[in-house]
């Protein structure tokens, strides 16, 4: 079946689609077709708490074993236990604050839109005439959007637009702390919204994503070649792409 993406002209039938797709659950997408996860701990964090872990290894087994084969008196057996308890203890941590929060963190291809951490996004709502693959993270602090719609860990971002729910309208409110833009830039009051998503294999997701548009109905034949050879930065220092209004006609076009 043939479909069509949503675009708004006032009327009350579109407003209900709208309406119906900002409502939209994890059901409403279908099953899942493909994963990317990016890490919930930053790889230089990761490092930098490992290499801090086995400084204090290492001196707490040098003096565990010393004080067990009497080399060192009692208190060195307990100050080695202590350093590796708190070894242990620490990577614990990490270790459960990387597990609990990786879903936060996954984009997930589905049959009907993309689940962005934890979030929905629906085929319907979003523009390919909006979607745009930067080589570089820099474009991320050039877009208009809630800090929780960039996913990125480095390398090359693949932007889009598209619905988050019922938020969206606040968007330009929220000044520089929630938003990486100046607190001048002029309020949009549209339910679309930019995507920033740069997990490891932007590639393989742009593929996936025009296979799952494809097999959903959407005209998208091409989409990944067009963005491929478009890949590049924007030029200039201001916001990158601009944000699309409540009734801007699509630019995508079959």
């Amino acid at each position: 079946m043939r479909r069509a993406f949503l675009e708004l002209d006032g009327s009350p039938e579109r407003e209900a689609e709208l309406e119906r797709w900002r409502s939209a659950t994890v059901a409403d997408l279908g099953p899942a077709r493909s994963t990317y996860r990016l890490e919930a701990v930053h790889p230089a964090i990761a490092a930098l708490v490992v290499g801090v872990g086995l400084l204090l290894l290492v001196p707490g087994l040098v003096l565990s074993v010393a004080a067990i084969a009497g080399a060192l008196p009692l208190t060195g057996l307990v100050v080695g236990a202590l350093l590796v308890l708190l070894v242990l203890a620490v990577g614990a941590g990490v270790a459960l604050v990387a597990r609990t929060q990786a879903w936060r963190r996954d984009i997930t291809v589905h049959q009907h839109g993309l689940l962005v951490g934890g979030r929905v996004v629906p085929f319907a709502t979003m523009d390919p005439g909006r979607m745009y693959w930067a080589d570089g993270t820099d474009v991320v602090g050039r877009v208009v959007t809630a800090s929780r719609r960039r996913l990125v860990v480095r390398g090359d971002v693949l932007l889009l637009c598209g619905t988050d729910g019922w938020t969206g309208d606040e968007d330009g409110r929220g000044g520089p702390t929630l938003y990486d833009h100046s607190p001048d830039v002029p309020w949009v009051p549209t339910p679309f919204v930019w995507w920033c998503l740069g997990p490891r294999d932007v590639a393989g997701l742009v593929r996936d994503l025009e296979r799952a548009l494809l097999a959903d109905g959407y005209p998208v034949a091409g989409l990944a070649d067009r963005l491929a050879v478009g890949r590049g930065m924007p030029p200039g220092r201001g916001e990158a792409f601009p944000r699309r209004e409540r009734q801007a006609p699509l630019l995508h076009r079959v």
